[in-house]
């Protein structure tokens, strides 16, 4: 499958929201494009996974079209999807997650669940079956038995119940490493995170042979 590129279904930030840009400037790259800003050294280094990814949630893993469909088919589905649904609140927090920071639910919300199942059981049909190699990878850290199920029956572990939204800040840290990140963010994301964040629209995001993940189109809530 070496050359054709990857989908993946997330939310990213209404574009004209105080916390998209301040992503955007903490991970040194704006969606729509390839370019990367210039950070300082540790910055950089510190985000070098996420800002590769953009600044999002997954709500549908990366995945590779299936050989009877293409990226129209897929664009178009998004759309009657999204037509379909309506806008909610989010508030946010940051938070710990298995050592990484990220941006995380301070509360659970059934709407961003069942937002993420539904996303993860509509756009299953464009998916083509992970290889040998992408299932090894999924296959390669520490999973549950139910994960484990989840990779062969949807291509990723972290969904439906093990589902859990977050928006990746850094790699993973040390304690040391943590408390210090912590105590930087914390004080700019209070005003950024003072009011709910708008799910207003799911994101198409396109990956080419060896590059970034790039925003391709927004679909807007109309439900």
């Amino acid at each position: 499958m070496t050359g054709q590129p990857r989908f993946a279904v997330y939310f990213a930030p209404e574009d004209d929201t105080p916390l998209a840009h301040w992503g955007w400037s903490w991970l040194g790259r704006q969606p729509r494009t390839t370019v990367y800003g210039p950070l300082p050294p540790d910055r950089a280094e510190l985000v070098a996974d996420a800002r590769h990814y953009g600044f999002h949630a997954t709500l549908k893993a990366p995945f590779r079209l299936a050989g009877q469909v293409d990226e129209a088919a897929l664009r178009a589905a998004m759309a009657v999807f999204a037509a379909r649904r309506r806008p909610f609140d989010l508030p946010l927090g940051l938070q710990d997650l298995h050592g990484f920071l990220a941006l995380r639910p301070v509360r659970d919300l059934a709407e961003l669940d069942a937002l993420a199942a539904d996303c993860v059981r509509a756009f299953d049909r464009f998916r083509a079956p992970l290889d040998e190699a992408e299932r090894r990878k999924r296959l390669a850290v520490s999973l549950t038995d139910r994960q484990r199920r989840h990779v062969d029956d949807w291509g990723y572990p972290y969904v439906f119940d093990d589902f859990r939204f977050h928006m990746t800040l850094t790699r993973r840290l040390d304690d040391g490493e943590r408390a210090a990140v912590i105590a930087t963010l914390a004080p700019v994301l209070t005003p950024v995170l003072a009011e709910p964040v708008a799910v207003r629209s799911v994101c198409l995001f396109r990956q080419d042979e060896g590059g970034p993940f790039v925003l391709a189109e927004r679909y807007p809530f109309t439900g």
